[in-house]
């Protein structure tokens, strides 16, 4: 058992690693590569959970009606006041309308529209909050005067799929809360209360459909009597709603989010933001939260990967003639085992466990641990005294360089050069003498380590 937890697992986990994501960052960057790297690097194990839950979803969540405006040279402000006149009429819970209204335009329209607004008693806006600038964004004050704000931003991951909402943004003493739980408070006020209890600045949307899971009406329908005593959505559905298709009509006002049909393709943008507002909502009104914390997902990884390198080093000492059939065998179960066990948790839990990191490093393992261990272990058994030193002395030169307290001292200075060749030079000279000075005093300390070593043996001769 000793020979299998040794020194050699950790660095092989650690080898491992770097060279999974070295070899990842230079496949990214090979031109007709980039659409399949962009992809994968986009999807997530849960991915397989929200497709498969928003296809087994037979049932319209009828608590939530979206209504369409379409575009503005179809219906203009006019024409959504009186939409929202008319929705108001029927006596909804509340009313939640996804659009902005940046700046006045006809007099005669925007005070109609403004005279509506103000009339309706249950309405949200939406609003844009800036966490850099410390600022939000509203529709104009005309529009917007005293009505409810709810927080609408949506957060990309690397690759421009929607995943989050965000929850609170603090302003002028004020804290605001997202556009789903403000509209959600109307309808269930305890459900958006232990929603706001959560307390997170972002959640995790819990995607359960597209348009085909919730009622849908167009702008020029008649039977808005449905809207009764429901949680009823205005905002952009394309020119004409089309359930379970995908339009070119209104991409601007669409976004990717992790229902798209094809995780290797991106296709067209899959959801308008309205709709990712009802999820929202539907999510809050379930209580169905996802859980999730960066401890839970770097114990994880670090748990699995190591088990992982122990495993499979116990494999290469025991089976070494079939390593390679072995591993790669071993490699994919655990891969499918590790994806499973991850829709697994989300379905069940709701708890989200990033673990593609895992995923990307036993997909390299195999041939990194016998890559390691043919060229790295014997070599360091061999100068593993030699390594001690060079760390020994390494660790001197960090600590009393005279560059680095030069660099603490002057960096300010020249970091704020008006010049960025002398920045690029000045830190140039500066990294080469460092590596001289660091590789001389590291020659001299192995040189000594050496010449002590060839003393000792001379002494033994003697004797």
């Amino acid at each position: 058992m000793k020979r299998i937890f040794n020194i050699h697992v950790f660095f092989c986990a650690v080898f491992t690693a770097f060279t999974a994501i070295l070899v990842t960052l230079a496949l990214s960057k090979v031109p007709f590569l980039e659409p399949v790297s962009d992809s994968v690097m986009d999807w997530d194990f849960t991915d397989l959970a929200h497709n498969e839950g928003s296809k087994n979803q037979e049932e319209i969540d009828d608590r939530i009606v979206l209504v369409n405006i379409s575009e503005a040279d179809v219906l203009d402000r006019e024409g959504i006041a009186l939409l929202l006149k008319e929705i108001s009429r029927h006596q909804p819970k509340v009313i939640g309308l996804d659009v902005f209204f940046s700046n006045p335009q006809d007099y005669l329209k925007d005070s109609l529209l403004t005279q509506v607004i103000s009339e309706i008693k249950d309405i949200v806006m939406v609003a844009r909050y800036f966490p850099g600038k410390d600022s939000i964004e509203m529709s104009h004050p005309m529009f917007s005067s005293n009505m409810k704000q709810g927080l609408a931003n949506l957060e990309y991951d690397r690759q421009g799929t929607i995943r989050k909402i965000i929850n609170r943004g603090a302003y002028q003493e004020d804290t605001f809360r997202s556009f789903a739980s403000e509209v959600v408070k109307y309808y269930d006020s305890e459900a958006a209360s232990e929603f706001n209890e959560r307390n997170l600045e972002w959640e995790w949307i819990n995607y359960q459909g597209n348009t085909s899971s919730f009622l849908t009406l167009d702008y020029f329908d008649t039977s808005f009597s449905v809207v009764k005593d429901k949680i009823v959505l205005v905002g952009y559905l394309g020119k004409e709603i089309e359930i379970g298709k995908s339009i070119r009509e209104g991409i601007p006002h669409k976004y990717y989010t992790p229902l798209k049909t094809l995780w290797y393709n991106k296709q067209l943008p899959d959801m308008y933001g309205v709709v990712i507002h009802a999820n929202a909502i539907k999510m809050i009104l379930d209580r169905k939260y996802v859980h999730s914390r960066w401890f839970i997902d770097e114990i994880s990884n670090m748990v699995l990967i190591v088990m992982a390198v122990v495993l499979f080093y116990f494999l290469l000492q025991k089976f070494t003639r079939r390593y390679n059939i072995l591993a790669r065998a071993l490699s994919l179960t655990i891969i499918g085992l590790v994806i499973g066990m991850s829709v697994f948790f989300f379905k069940t839990f709701h708890l989200k466990i990033e673990l593609s990191f895992t995923v990307l490093v036993l997909l390299f393992l195999p041939d990194c641990l016998e890559f390691y261990a043919t060229y790295f272990t014997p070599a360091y058994d061999r100068f593993s005294n030699t390594i001690r030193s060079w760390l020994k002395y390494s660790v001197i030169v960090i600590l009393f360089s005279p560059y680095i307290l030069s660099l603490v001292f002057g960096y300010e200075l020249i970091a704020n050069a008006d010049d960025p060749t002398f920045r690029i030079i000045f830190f140039l000279i500066s990294f080469l003498w460092l590596l001289a000075y660091s590789t001389g005093v590291v020659v001299y300390g192995v040189k000594k380590h050496f010449e002590k070593e060839g003393r000792g043996f001379e002494n033994k001769n003697i004797n």
